[in-house]
């Protein structure tokens, strides 16, 4: 409500040249008629004005109501436009298998911790047709009937079974060529697969520049969870850049959101409010909970999507950027010993790779990638992953304090390089499930084998081992050693990752 002016509240008004108290006036000037019905004229006037105040000041506020109704109703048709125009783009896939192969799909220890163990069939399901062991969801992404899904929703899968929003099914076990896998990338989870388009022109999503994405806007979720298509939920965009999640994973960019994510949505959008793919759903974490939406979904950012998708379209796989480096973070004291604010360092240069023609040395502090700065391992690897192999590579970098420019020529990241840096079959893994190495007088883990304990346990690639059962080590030899006189038993390693040093207890097998 409006305040009452100051000069009503004090009782006193101007008239003409003379100002003088109303109270005053009433009580002794009561001769002068003719002044006093002036003034009682006066404060009719006044009384109106306070009523008209009061009476705009109540009209006001059912005006203030309607717009905060009508805000809220503009946003909710906001919602239900998105709905409208997004799902004819969503489609449910179902992972199908027959009674002749009844093996569900072996989802990464992660996902099964996220997700749970895949949908088991029933019983009376094991005759006859082939049967869902999982489902999921997915995104047309052209018009001639390319979809973009998670490659564990349609892992290991004997038959698919594609579903539209108007009805339509694509069954590659009634037909064969209803559904094809165009191609997989199993570092970013993405598949894409390519459904009969007869002619057909499919509705697609436009993808939007996750760059852009802001912590805070809205974020809409749509997919099949518990297997319930066409199932719309709206949250914010919690955060973004999200990495180092998945172990032994090249490509991580993940939006997190608390729109509810469940089993289901696996593969399906998350849109903003222009309903624009700003990601696809991949996962969620629960704490070790039920797996169910904890308030903690992620998914993989449009433009890793598109990239990615796009690539596959093209030629049916992803070429990836090498460099032949090997790299760590810098703490904050390493920062100050090399003068600088930001960096990744070199630690080794692999022989014969593409840095080392082009004159990169270990000690090298990384500043940037084209114009993208390096703050941290995750940024340099970003930033080269959006270069093709055989495409220049400028690099930015400080030796000896001097800033300098070194460009690389990257070849095609494949298993022949990466076991160069990672020594994954320059030696097997040993009865932990981890391949080592050594350099600059310490043991390196450099492979950790998939469903080993340590693996469970999320020892990463790079984690140096600093002694056993409280005995310092610097050789394999000297590791070995130990391992071979304490077969079937529990060891404590003593471990270093990213200058952090830390316990951690493993069974020898």
């Amino acid at each position: 409500m409006s305040q009452i002016p100051f000069w009503l509240i004090n009782g006193s008004f101007a008239i003409g040249r003379e100002e003088k108290s109303l109270a005053f006036f009433l009580l002794s000037n009561q001769k002068n008629n003719f002044r006093r019905r002036y003034y009682m004229k006066k404060v009719t006037q006044l009384i109106s004005i306070i009523l008209l105040v009061l009476l705009s000041n109540i009209a006001y506020a059912d005006d203030s109501q309607d717009q905060d109704l009508q805000i809220a109703t503009r946003l909710s048709k906001a919602f239900s436009r998105v709905a409208e125009s997004s799902f004819p783009t969503v489609v449910v896939i179902e992972n199908l298998q027959s009674k002749q192969r009844v093996e569900m799909p072996q989802l990464p220890p992660e996902f099964e911790r996220f997700f749970g163990r895949p949908m088991q069939p029933k019983a009376n399901e094991r005759d006859g047709k082939p049967f869902p062991v999982g489902f999921g969801s997915g995104v047309i992404i052209r018009e001639n009937g390319y979809i973009v899904t998670n490659h564990h929703v349609i892992d290991k899968a004997e038959y698919l079974r594609v579903k539209l929003q108007d009805g339509t099914v694509y069954d590659n076990y009634a037909d064969k060529d209803a559904v094809k896998i165009v191609g997989v990338d199993e570092q970013s989870d993405l598949a894409v697969l390519k459904i009969k388009d007869d002619g057909k022109k499919f509705k697609p999503l436009n993808f939007a520049n996750s760059d852009d994405v802001s912590i805070g806007e809205w974020a809409i979720a749509i997919g099949a969870p518990f297997n319930y298509d066409y199932t719309l939920t709206v949250g914010i965009v919690s955060q973004k850049g999200r990495h180092n999640v998945f172990r032994n994973r090249i490509v991580e960019n993940y939006i997190q959101t608390d729109a509810s994510i469940n089993p289901g949505n696996s593969g399906g959008p998350l849109l903003n409010i222009k309903g624009e793919l700003i990601g696809i759903n991949n996962f969620i974490a629960n704490g070790g909970g039920v797996a169910a939406n904890a308030g903690l979904g992620f998914a993989i950012s449009s433009n890793i999507v598109k990239s990615i998708s796009d690539q596959i379209v093209e030629g049916g796989k992803v070429s990836r950027p090498w460099l032949g480096i090997i790299m760590s973070d810098l703490s904050p004291n390493d920062r100050k010993n090399f003068g600088i604010e930001k960096g990744v360092l070199v630690k080794e240069v692999v022989k014969g790779q593409p840095a080392e023609k082009a004159g990169l040395q270990s000690g090298d502090v990384i500043m940037k990638i084209g114009k993208t700065n390096c703050n941290e391992a995750y940024d340099v690897q970003a930033a080269v992953l959006k270069y093709k192999p055989g495409e220049m590579i400028p690099l930015g970098i400080v030796r000896n304090q001097k800033e300098m420019e070194v460009k690389i020529v990257a070849v095609l990241r494949d298993a022949k390089v990466e076991n160069l840096a990672s020594g994954k079959f320059e030696r097997e893994p040993n009865n932990l499930g981890l391949s080592l190495r050594e350099a600059d007088g310490s043991i390196v883990i450099q492979f950790v084998e998939d469903n080993s304990e340590a693996f469970e346990k999320g020892i990463k690639p790079g984690t140096k081992i600093v002694a056993v059962n409280r005995v310092p080590v610097n050789t394999i030899e000297e590791f070995d050693k130990i391992l071979k006189n304490s077969k079937g038993e529990s060891i404590m390693l003593k471990l270093s990752y990213q200058f952090k040093e830390y316990i951690e207890f493993l069974k020898v097998r």
